[in-house]
């Protein structure tokens, strides 16, 4: 128990100062000549996972890449639900156990809103987003909890609401009744739920971590960069499309404006002049390249999630289907 006592101590003290995921940083700059370090899973995850979760939200609301990737890897990892079906040896059982099961399923959600398989895609698309994902027992019936009702509480026995054993295994979890940021918060204070209890699931990348990352921690920069990318390109074809005109007058001495009467420049006109006034066009030149580096981006999100790119990109011309 002291081992892991100090383990714990050690780990959380850091942890409010910790930015070592760029996805987290207040900052946008990533490039540090080299300098940037990441410290124990156990710190970085803890200080990092709520801005992140916060910023995976938006981006997965907001973001037309972002969505993609979290439905394509949600349909592959759930599609329409993983039925278990009974191995017992006798026939009957095994029927009764199925048909037992398949109408529990329906009835599954304590809040009704899915049933069991819907509860399975509910949890796979959390766990994308936020990171990990909570269920938490209600006699048979299952409750989709926000991973932020685990209280941000830190002792000798407790990381980041997970309490946990000698040997590091998780003993119970600290759960606000209601969301903290809902206006009864300050009188709910967390209850203490066994783990048989909890159904808390993430993708642990190092030894010490007891909360998730989301996995879109790797590309919310890119994201956010592409975004920016597209808002000026489209911007640049919007100026692009504007013809300005440069009236002229190469003589030394004044003159009337050729074009005051209202005279314009349109489609195949030919426009004549009196002598000494010269016209020239403004016409902004567009970016080149710019599709094959909005493809190479686009590549580079969808390597960060780990989903082929014509999955979020929806463009099969690239695609290899063999």
């Amino acid at each position: 128990m002291a081992f892991w006592s100090r383990l714990l101590n050690r780990s959380a003290a850091p942890a409010p100062q910790v930015r070592s995921y760029d996805a987290a940083s207040p900052s946008r700059t990533r490039f540090n000549g080299g300098a940037n370090r990441f410290a124990g899973y156990g710190p970085e995850t803890t200080a990092a996972a709520p801005s992140i979760r916060s910023r995976a939200r938006y981006a997965a609301e907001n973001n037309a890449l972002a969505a993609a990737a979290v439905a394509a890897w949600t349909d592959a990892a759930i599609g329409a639900g993983m039925r278990p079906t009974s191995q017992h040896p006798a026939s009957l059982t095994r029927q009764l156990l199925d048909a037992y099961f398949a109408k529990w399923a329906k009835r599954a959600d304590v809040q009704g809103r899915a049933d069991f398989y819907g509860l399975q895609a509910q949890l796979a698309r959390s766990e994308r987003i936020d990171g990990e994902a909570l269920l938490m027992w209600q006699g048979d019936q299952l409750l989709h909890l926000p991973p932020e009702q685990i209280a941000d509480i830190t002792t000798d026995r407790i990381a980041a609401g997970v309490e946990l054993d000698d040997s590091g295994r998780a003993q119970a979890f600290h759960i606000h009744p209601i969301r903290p940021d809902a206006l009864q918060a300050a009188y709910a204070p967390p209850v203490r739920v066994p783990a048989s209890d909890v159904i808390h699931v993430f993708q642990p990348a190092g030894p010490g971590q007891v909360r998730g990352v989301s996995a879109l921690a790797p590309v919310l920069l890119a994201l956010s960069e592409l975004d920016g990318l597209e808002d000026a390109l489209l911007t640049q074809s919007k100026v692009a499309a504007l013809l300005s005109v440069i009236l002229t007058n190469t003589a030394e001495m004044g003159g009337e404006d050729p074009l005051a009467d209202g005279q314009s420049l349109e489609p195949g006109s030919m426009i004549r002049l009196p002598g000494n006034w010269q016209i020239n066009t403004i016409a902004p030149q567009q970016t080149q390249q710019a599709g094959e580096f909005l493809r190479h981006l686009t590549q580079r999100i969808a390597a960060g999630v780990g989903i082929p790119a014509h999955l979020i990109s929806h463009d099969v011309s690239q695609a290899n289907y063999s």
